[in-house]
C-alpha cells in the first residue's frame, strides 16, 4: 500500500513591517494613528546597570504612576535620579 502526505507548504507572504506593526494595535486602537516617537533615553556615554530592592507597595505605585505617563520604570528612575543630582 502506497502512502501520500497530504500536507501543503506555507506560501510564503512577506508584509511590510508597519502593516504588520498596523495589524498588531488594531484599528480601533487610538496609538495606531499616532507617529512613533524617539526614544525619551538616548545614552550619550556608556551606561552601568544598576539593581536595587524596594517594598512591593513602592513597586506597585511606580510601575502604576510610571503607566499612567506612558513610561516604563527605568525612565522614570533615570528622570528622577537626574533631577536630585544634575550634571554640573
Amino acid at each position: 500500500m502506497k502512502k501520500v502526505a497530504m500536507t501543503a507548504a506555507r506560501p510564503r507572504v512577506a508584509a511590510p513591517v508597519e502593516e504588520w506593526v498596523q495589524s498588531r494595535l488594531g484599528q480601533d486602537d487610538e496609538r495606531a494613528s499616532e507617529p512613533v516617537s524617539d526614544p525619551v533615553f538616548v545614552p550619550r556615554e556608556p551606561t552601568k546597570r544598576l539593581t536595587i530592592d524596594i517594598p512591593a507597595g513602592l513597586h506597585r505605585r511606580l510601575k502604576l504612576g510610571a503607566t499612567e505617563r506612558d513610561l516604563n520604570i527605568a525612565d522614570v528612575i533615570r528622570d528622577l535620579i537626574a533631577r536630585e543630582f544634575p550634571a554640573p
